[in-house]
């Protein structure tokens, strides 16, 4: 995966953001679309609302934790 910075004004200050990965099945359609990942979601984030996603910080860290359970 690659990383890219983005500007949270949450956290005032850029963060490294992810695309997950989307899995390739031999000329099929993906199951999944990719999804942004902050990868530096932290107590800035906590009950809100990411500034970069628009979504809830709950969902954010759901991500990263699907990130670290992949292969």
């Amino acid at each position: 995966m690659k990383t890219k910075l983005a500007y949270c004004d949450r956290c005032n200050r850029e963060v490294r953001v992810v695309w997950s990965e989307i899995p390739l099945h031999g000329g099929q359609a993906p199951l999944h679309d990719p999804e942004l990942v902050c990868l530096d979601c932290g107590t800035a984030c906590a009950n809100a609302i990411c500034s970069i996603t628009n979504l809830s910080h709950v969902v954010m860290e759901n991500r990263v934790e699907q990130l670290d359970k992949k292969p």
